[in-house]
């Protein structure tokens, strides 16, 4: 009996911190991005390639910037998701937001972005500390014509103050972190903007061989 009192102990214990500080979670496999430093080539005999920026900002607390992980996108023709893990950015700590580089391999068609995920954790947080998450559905259509590079616009995301019965972009567990980062009691503003020169500047800074392509301008739909 008395060991069996001590397992129950635990078990609550680390219940309790799980809800509280949260723990790691292993993450499924994930399409990868198609364009990365390491390549010189890009290949479009395979299918056409989307690129856009996610651009993150804060403003309930600035010392946790938002990390896009992966996205959704969706297929109406043949009713398929497809899933993209994206690449780590250099340093989401250096400004007050976050460029997400997204490049998306796709067979030539209409497509649906229909959600994003990720993180947020302050700098030097304990290894210990599970970082805050969110999650955002949302609708926003393009297409992908054949063997073309084709730019789809930049989106500014702002976790700001919720009012009212407006959605959140994350829950309340685990506790620290979700109501350091505000996504506990946040929303996000999400707005499509054309940045192409821009975009393109950073993205060829990035990856300098994409100054010998050119790069289509086909800017998604976000819809309400």
């Amino acid at each position: 009996m008395r060991n069996w009192r001590g397992t129950q102990s635990l078990s609550l214990v680390l219940v309790f911190a799980s809800l509280l500080f949260g723990c790691s979670t292993t993450q499924k496999t994930l399409e990868p991005m198609a364009l990365i430093p390491e390549s010189k080539i890009v290949d479009l005999s395979q299918g056409s390639i989307g690129i856009m920026i996610i651009r993150t900002e804060n403003i309930i607390n600035l010392g946790y910037p938002v990390v896009v992980q992966q996205v959704k996108v969706f297929s109406p023709e043949n009713e398929k998701v497809f899933q993209f893990k994206l690449s780590d950015p250099k340093d989401p700590y250096s400004k007050t937001y976050v460029d997400n580089f997204i490049s998306m391999r796709l067979p030539p068609g209409v497509y649906e972005l229909i959600n994003f995920s990720g993180i947020a954790q302050k700098e030097g947080a304990e290894f210990w500390l599970a970082p805050a998450s969110f999650s955002w559905d949302l609708r926003a259509q393009f297409q992908l014509v054949p063997g073309k590079l084709t730019y789809l616009g930049r989106v500014t995301v702002t976790n700001q103050e919720r009012k009212g019965d407006e959605r959140t972009p994350g829950g309340s567990i685990p506790l620290i972190p979700q109501a350091a980062s505000g996504f506990n009691r946040g929303t996000f503003s999400v707005k499509r903007v054309d940045a192409y020169q821009d975009d393109i500047a950073h993205l060829t800074e990035r990856f300098p061989w994409l100054r010998d392509y050119r790069i289509e301008k086909s800017l998604l739909n976000i819809k309400d």
